[in-house]
């Protein structure tokens, strides 16, 4: 049953007019062996009928902490039918993902006891979203912008379902998402301490806007590494937000590379590319 309602309820928000920041992903094909001519191919979904929930903050929040909840009940059986604060406490924060997955769970749970216990408390200003109320010796308060919010629900979608080229790449998106949302908080306080979101590790981010990934590139392999003869070059003002992958087979499997791994001489010892195989 909670994985049928996750399913579900993830197809409903998929075809909601809400935003979700996921990253882009567009294809290039280089169309000559020079790289001087290319072909960017850009996906696009279309959603017809959009559910509208854009504009009801309260039905958006109790929707996103019921799917992350079960997700979490999911991914973690004996904390089922743990308080809230349980289950926040008990979620083990052995590595960057989990520690990503409780942050999140920490503020869906501020606004989610908003919402049923105190409406009055959310308030909208000029795009900033205030909680505040108190409960107990206990004075809760969040302060989040609306794009926050967005980066918020991408993080939720995306612990459900993520990007699945393959889990290292994921979580180097997810670290980028995280560090961004981190950016659009700026108040945070419950029964947990009012210092702000848990710090993660200073593993690998990968740029997560838009991500141009070469279909066709050429490499060779010399003194154990790969090098990437056919950089994609980028606009400067992307560089930002804005990245570069390359696919690439060896002994036929297929690697996709972040640019973000190769050296000044762009390439990547062969050692290190075996956990980005897809």
């Amino acid at each position: 049953m909670l994985k049928n309602f996750v399913a579900q309820t993830i197809n409903l928000l998929k075809r909601s007019d809400i935003t979700i920041r996921s990253t882009e992903f567009r294809e290039v094909t280089f169309e000559d062996s020079d790289n001087n001519t290319h072909t960017v191919n850009i996906s696009v979904s279309d959603c017809f009928n959009a559910t509208s929930l854009a504009d009801n903050l309260i039905l958006q929040v109790m929707i996103f902490f019921s799917v992350l909840d079960a997700k979490i009940d999911i991914m973690f059986p004996d904390l089922q039918g743990e308080s809230f604060r349980k289950k926040y406490q008990k979620i083990p924060k052995t590595d960057d993902n989990l520690i990503i997955l409780s942050q999140i769970f920490r503020i869906f749970k501020i606004l989610r006891n908003a919402s049923v216990h105190s409406m009055n408390a959310i308030t909208i200003n000029d795009n900033v979203i205030n909680v505040s109320y108190s409960f107990g010796n206990t004075n809760y308060e969040l302060e989040i912008n609306k794009p926050g919010l967005e980066l918020l629900y991408t993080l939720v979608l995306d612990f459900i379902d993520p990007v699945v080229l393959n889990e290292k790449y994921s979580a180097g998106l997810r670290r980028t998402l995280y560090d961004d949302l981190k950016g659009h908080i700026h108040k945070l306080s419950d029964e947990f301490g009012h210092t702000g979101l848990e710090n993660i590790s200073s593993g690998l981010r990968l740029k997560r806007i838009v991500r141009y990934q070469v279909t066709n590139p050429t490499y060779e392999i010399r003194d154990n590494h790969l090098i990437i003869n056919s950089i994609y070059e980028l606009n400067d003002s992307y560089s930002s937000g804005y990245g570069v992958d390359y696919l690439v087979t060896i002994a036929g499997q297929k690697y996709m590379i972040p640019h973000e791994i190769l050296d000044s001489d762009n390439k990547v010892n062969l050692k290190a590319i075996y956990e980005w195989n897809v």
